[in-house]
This record gives structure tokens, sequence and C-alpha cells, in this order.
């Protein structure tokens, strides 16, 4: 491990009860498009980062051969739903495999996947412009609270929005919770987020 991955790893916090504020994840520290995961991979350096640490080339594949299955499908379902909102898919030779090796989580990348412990940590993190998106409803009551999430517009059971907040409730990243007509649903609902600037570009 190299010395500037060590420095991002957290002190573990849980026997003493403290509840970061901050948001460690993965990928780019200034993403547009955050996407919050209720657990990191069980891999070091990658299980408990202090702050947000961008992937390098070969990093996925890595976490995906080191964990398990259920890893590669929550890469390739971001992936999948990073690159049809793309506008120039021929750099990746029009083929979201190639995003997913080259691009997704790392520096730059305008992409992360967060693992927030609480409302405050989600709140720190949206103080950098963009849209959230939490995966699963039984994570969003966690983050959000009954309360908060009243506000939300549920256009179906699996997904809910605050436009104002720029916050989507989607469900699981996982094939069978978000198939491919779903993902074309959340890139829908995505759209209708207007943030002052492109996501991506």
């Amino acid at each position: 491990m190299n010395e500037n991955r060590r420095s991002l790893i957290a002190p573990d916090n849980s026997a003493s009860g403290v509840v970061p504020t901050c948001v460690g994840g993965l990928g780019d520290k200034n993403a547009r498009l955050r996407v919050y995961c209720a657990n990191a991979p069980q891999l070091s350096p990658f299980d408990v980062p202090r702050d947000v640490m961008p992937l390098n080339d070969g990093d996925i594949h890595y976490i995906g051969q080191q964990t398990s299955n259920h890893w590669r499908k929550i890469f390739n379902v971001y992936a999948k739903l990073v690159f049809d909102l793309l506008s120039d898919q021929a750099a990746y030779q029009h083929r979201w495999q190639h995003y997913r090796e080259r691009t997704l989580l790392q520096q730059h990348s305008h992409t992360a996947l967060l693992f927030a412990k609480s409302y405050d940590a989600l709140a720190s993190a949206k103080s950098k412009p963009g849209i959230d998106i939490i995966m699963g409803k039984t994570y969003a009551y966690q983050l959000l609270g009954e309360h908060r999430l009243a506000n939300f517009f549920w256009p179906t059971s699996d997904f809910a929005i605050d436009k104002a907040q720029a916050i989507i409730v989607c469900p699981y990243f996982d094939y069978r919770q978000l198939t491919n007509e779903k993902i074309g649903f959340l890139q829908s609902l995505i759209h209708t987020i207007d943030t002052g600037q492109c996501l991506f570009d």
C-alpha cells in the first residue's frame, strides 16, 4: 500500500460510539454524481476511507476479484448508469465496460461512491454542487429519516426524488433490483434535475 493510500484510512470510532460527520468513499472528491451505499468493500485499503479516495486503473477489477460478485454488480450498474449520460461515448469505443475500467470513480471522473453513516455526513457532501443518489429505501430512511422522505415525490414505489435538494432514492445497484429498464428510468429522473452545470463534461 502506498503512502497516499495509507493516509486515507480512518481510525475505527465504532467502539466509542462516535458517528463521523465527514463522509468517506471511493472516487472523485469533486464528484457531481454521488451515489451512497451503506457499506464499503471489505478489502483494505478501500474498506474504511476517511476521505474520498480516487481509484486507479485496475482497482475496480481487483476489488471484484478479491471480494464478491456483489461488488462487480455495483460497479457494472454504476458504469451503465453513467455511460448513457455521457456526451462522448466514442472516447470509450461506445462500450460501458471501457468506461468502467478507465474512468469510473477515478480522479476527475465526477463520480463517487460514498459510505455515509449519518444525515450530517450526507449534508457535508452536499456542500458541493451535484446530484446525490441513495441506494435502497431502507438505507435512505436511515440517512434521511422519515420526516425528510415525507417531502419526496414517489413516481413509483421504487424511486423517490426531491428536485430542490437534488436527491434521488433508487433500488440497490443489483441486476435484479435495478434492471436495465429501471436504469433508464433513473437516468430520466437525473435529467429532471437542473444542477446549473453539466455533470460530466
